[in-house]
């Protein structure tokens, strides 16, 4: 074989290797998201805090997202308190038993202040709790207490159920946040200048008769956290109606969505 071909082929299997070389750092990001707990609809930004598949979980920040809407987005049992500290962990339960739920129960976190683009994604195991470490993402992101929101549902025949959670530092106790408040933390995109909001148990006919709680007598600001604590009661599926006026427009936000209720004191 003569100079020339050797070098020929040499060119060849460099191009090759580089070409095999750009396939492979152009399809990292899109397989650190491609897994079950992953949402692959997320455009994760570059970098170590993008949105990606970390051990049990898919967490960071992703590219912006244009929506009008009034959304949940924290469902717990108790507020969420923990300090940025990198030996700690956070643990995320539910109340209730293998026998109550027998579905997977999806988790979420997302970030409270709007245009802040981060989520967390995955799935509670069978032994009913998450642990969560807080040092890759939430701490480099300062991420505080005050500004993460966490809810979980189930699909039940093709039925969201939301599902109230517990989260707790690792090394604390949670028994005093199980007889605490569901707290109920919504969101709009839009300023609105009134809310109201109902609950009612699924085991009763909806009607007519059944007020309206005002939460609003004055106009908020687009993204302002709205918290509402939901009543105490036996277990049971509540349907939850919110409804929001937005400002200077003749137009009302609707969310409607079902929650899961463990009564206190049950075990």
């Amino acid at each position: 074989m003569s100079i020339g071909e050797n070098m020929y082929i040499c060119r060849h299997i460099k191009n090759c290797l580089l070409f095999l070389f750009v396939s492979f750092i152009c399809l990292v990001p899109k397989v650190l998201s491609q897994h079950p707990s992953c949402d692959n609809a997320l455009k994760r930004i570059p970098g170590n805090l993008g949105y990606s598949w970390r051990s049990g979980r898919c967490e960071g920040f992703y590219e912006s997202q244009v929506s009008s809407k009034l959304e949940l987005v924290s469902l717990t049992i108790g507020k969420i308190q923990y300090v940025l500290e990198e030996n700690i962990n956070l643990e995320v339960t539910t109340p209730f038993g293998f026998d109550e739920i027998s579905e997977p129960i999806y988790l979420r976190a997302i970030a409270l202040p709007l245009r802040t683009y981060y989520r967390l994604d995955t799935i509670i195991q069978h032994n009913g709790r998450f642990i969560w470490p807080i040092k890759d993402v939430l701490i480099p992101a300062k991420l505080t207490a005050n500004r993460l929101g966490v809810f979980a549902w189930i699909d039940n025949n093709d039925d969201k159920i939301f599902v109230p959670v517990i989260v707790t530092c690792s090394s604390s106790k949670k028994a005093e946040n199980t007889n605490s408040p569901i707290l109920l933390m919504i969101r709009s995109d839009l300023e609105i200048e009134g809310l109201v909001w109902r609950s009612y148990s699924e085991k009763k006919e909806l009607t007519k008769s059944l007020k309206w709680e005002k939460v609003l007598n004055s106009p908020q600001r687009a993204g302002k956290i709205i918290t509402i604590s939901l009543p105490n009661g036996p277990s049971d599926i509540l349907n939850i109606n919110i409804r929001a006026k937005a400002v200077n427009r003749d137009k009302w936000l609707t969310l409607d969505f079902k929650v899961k209720r463990k009564g206190q004191n049950e075990k």
